[in-house]
């Protein structure tokens, strides 16, 4: 007697085709016969059937698939929902920086104030700056008179462009005016100087 090579059933030395599972049988030299029991999860033992292989569940089978497949994030990637900060754009965020402006100093032309001005404004957009305070003066003794005259149009034609978002005279500038409220809540650095910069004159804030 000879083992089927496929179910490991024992079969006839001559036998051609296995009448168990219908392989066709080669010849292989005594004493190494192939142990395919592990292979195959199928029992060599005489007169046994071939034992089936064991199937894996559907459930077993997703749970596979789904650790497989799943990614691992790097550590220091975790990806932060939200919007990316803008400091120099965000209209609606709080404790932004302020930063001052001199036009009179040195006593220049308007045009030359408002070339300086823009520059200022330019910079402050770039360094995250969400409020200027312009010192321009009031004009009693000369000094600043003619830059605190023309502002008012020249920051109007601002706001129209959209340069600026608003102004505020230093005059309308108090902690019991609604408009000095909203630039107290926004900036609370402000709450340093308002002694000094209520009811200015001298001054002009403007919001970007």
């Amino acid at each position: 007697m000879d083992l089927c090579h496929t179910c490991g059933n024992e079969i006839p030395d001559d036998v051609v085709i296995c009448p168990f599972c219908e392989s066709r049988q080669t010849a292989v030299p005594s004493g190494h016969e192939p142990d395919t029991s592990e292979e195959t999860g199928m029992s060599r033992g005489p007169g046994k059937k071939p034992l089936e292989k064991k199937q894996m569940s559907g459930k077993q089978r997703m749970a596979g698939n789904k650790h497989m497949s799943g990614k691992q994030q790097l550590p220091g990637k975790e990806h932060k929902a939200g919007k990316k900060h803008d400091p120099g754009r965000g209209y609606d965020s709080i404790h932004r920086k302020t930063a001052d402006v001199n036009l009179k100093a040195g006593k220049p032309v308007v045009d030359e104030a408002f070339a300086r001005l823009k520059i200022k404004i330019s910079e402050a957009r770039l360094n995250g700056i969400g409020l200027i305070r312009i010192i321009h003066g009031w004009g009693s003794s000369g000094e600043g008179g003619r830059i605190k005259e023309a502002l008012p149009a020249h920051l109007d034609g601002l706001k129209r462009r959209r340069v600026i978002r608003n102004y505020i005279p230093g005059e309308q500038y108090s902690n019991t005016m609604p408009q000095g409220r909203h630039l107290l809540s926004r900036y609370p650095e402000l709450k340093t100087t308002i002694r000094s910069d209520r009811r200015n004159p001298g001054i002009t804030f403007i919001e970007l």
